[in-house]
C-alpha cells in the first residue's frame, strides 16, 4: 500500500512544521514555494495533480490572491482533500 501524499503550498514555519509532521506519520511530502529549493518541491500543477491533500501555507500577498481558483481546483487529483488552514485571499470562495 502506498503512503498518502501531502501538497504544501508556501514552506515558512507553518508548513515546515506541517511537513515534519507528515514526514512522521509516514506522509509523501510535495512543496511548492517560489522563495525556496529543497528536496520535494514540484510546480503547482504536479502538487495538484499527485497530492490527496492539499494544504494551503502561502503568504498572503498580490501574487498569491485567489491562487486556488476555480482553475486550481479543477487540477486536483480526484477524491482529493482541500485543508483550507490559510489566511488572507489564497482562496477564491466564490
Amino acid at each position: 500500500m502506498s503512503s498518502a501524499e501531502v501538497g504544501i503550498i508556501g514552506y515558512g514555519a507553518i508548513g515546515r512544521e506541517v511537513a515534519r509532521i507528515c514526514h512522521a506519520l509516514g506522509m509523501k511530502v510535495l512543496l511548492n514555494d517560489p522563495h525556496i529549493n529543497g528536496i520535494g518541491q514540484v510546480s503547482l500543477d504536479e502538487l495538484l495533480s499527485n497530492s490527496d491533500f492539499v494544504v494551503p501555507l502561502a503568504i498572503a500577498n498580490a501574487e498569491t490572491e485567489n491562487l486556488m481558483n476555480r482553475a486550481a481546483f479543477a487540477k486536483m487529483k480526484r477524491g482529493a482533500h482541500f485543508i483550507n488552514v490559510s489566511r488572507g485571499n489564497l482562496v477564491d470562495e466564490a
